[in-house]
C-alpha cells in the first residue's frame, strides 16, 4: 500500500506540474489509468 500511496503522490506532483499544459480531465484519466495498471 505504501509503493501505491507514494505513486498516487508522484502521480499528483507531476499533474500540478503539468496542470497549466495539459487539461484537467485528462490527468485524472492518466491518474486512473495508472492506478489500475498499478492495481492489476
Amino acid at each position: 500500500m505504501r509503493a501505491s500511496r507514494m505513486a498516487v503522490y508522484q502521480l499528483l506532483g507531476m499533474k500540478k506540474a503539468v496542470a497549466p499544459v495539459k487539461p484537467i480531465r485528462y490527468d485524472v484519466r492518466a491518474i486512473f489509468g495508472a492506478l489500475t495498471a498499478y492495481l492489476k
